[in-house]
């Protein structure tokens, strides 16, 4: 198995730091079920 770099971003370093963009998570990278729990818990939260 390989073994991946997890380092932490403290901070906002990321905007002063280079970074390894592939490592980077945006909410278009979201599979459709994990949009489906993101709006469940949202609807949830607000009461709905």
């Amino acid at each position: 198995m390989n073994q991946q770099d997890t380092r932490k971003v403290r901070g906002g370093s990321f905007v002063i730091e280079d970074g390894d963009f592939q490592s980077m998570i945006t909410p278009e990278d979201f599979t459709e079920e994990q949009r489906m729990i993101a709006d469940a818990t949202k609807m949830f939260v607000q009461g709905r």
